[in-house]
């Protein structure tokens, strides 16, 4: 539950050492350029890293008393691997347009495309924040086998991330033109597209933080069995569509994937969303109730 060591260094901090070091390299005579960006972006990610890693060993040292070590290296790397994958597949899911129309369109539609997408990607931040709230209760009700109350709170979550990013999408789609035009004239060009991502986004909200809940319960195997799926859909549809619909080509071919990636984790957690009585054990992924 130490959502604040988890989000504040990489979201918080990350971002204003970057400025900082952005600006103390200006001001040191170094080049305004993409190379002097990507030192200070290196820089401050080690950085950040470091803080993270002290200020963890500290709480840890608080919260947990001493004792004897022991390590479980290959049971942490079996658990570890799929949520790796998972969250690569997520970041493909969200790039893979801009990469293959890179091969298909000129740069400038490219940029057009991109802030459109970008634009109505916001409101995945309410996806992210449920995410990130829920995850830690959905691991605290699993362990301790209350099913219903599970299922319950997950029902929960769903509304959270559901209403708000369709009050958000109806809110960025009025100001979706305007919003462009501010790039420059030529990007409400991209408008359209944005009507057809909103799709996969709300497709995704539908379907609830299942992503979170798939780790918290052990099931990180069968999420990034089918987060893969999905991202070969993506790539599948936009080496189709783009040659012949161009950015909107990319736009369907991103939200049908979404809609894919939704439709296979909720199948996938449907048996543990069954919705047995409160207080009835939770079956893990081995068949075995959770203690």
């Amino acid at each position: 539950g130490w959502i604040d060591l988890a989000l504040v260094p990489p979201y918080i901090l990350r971002p204003i050492l970057l400025f900082v070091y952005i600006g103390v390299a200006v001001l040191s005579g170094w080049a305004r350029d993409a190379e002097t960006a990507a030192w200070a972006a290196v820089l401050a990610t080690w950085v950040t890293a470091f803080v993270q890693y002290i200020l963890q060993k500290k709480r840890m040292a608080t919260a947990v008393p001493p004792g004897e070590r022991r390590y479980k290296f290959c049971f942490w790397l079996k658990v570890s691997l799929p949520v790796i994958a998972i969250e690569s597949f997520a970041l493909m899911m969200t790039n893979m347009d801009i990469i293959l129309l890179k091969v298909y369109v000129t740069p400038d539609q490219i940029a057009i495309y991109f802030a459109a997408a970008r634009t109505i990607s916001l409101i995945a931040f309410v996806h992210f924040a449920v995410v990130a709230a829920s995850t830690p209760k959905f691991s605290t009700l699993y362990a301790t086998g209350q099913g219903g109350n599970l299922a319950a709170f997950f029902r929960q979550t769903r509304n959270w991330t559901f209403w708000p990013s369709l009050a958000g999408s109806i809110g960025l789609l009025v100001a979706g033109k305007p919003l462009l035009w501010m790039f420059g004239p030529e990007f409400t060009a991209a408008y359209p597209a944005m009507f057809i991502l909103v799709i996969g986004f709300l497709a995704r909200s539908l379907a609830g933080p299942l992503q979170g809940l798939m780790i918290a319960t052990g099931r990180q195997n069968q999420a990034a069995l089918a987060m893969g799926t999905a991202v070969v859909v993506n790539v599948g549809l936009n080496l189709v569509l783009i040659p012949g619909l161009g950015l909107i080509g990319a736009a369907i071919a991103t939200a049908s994937a979404f809609c894919v990636e939704s439709v296979l984790l909720h199948f996938i957690a449907r048996k543990l969303l069954a919705a047995p009585p409160a207080g009835t054990a939770v079956e893990s992924p081995h068949g075995t109730p959770a203690e």
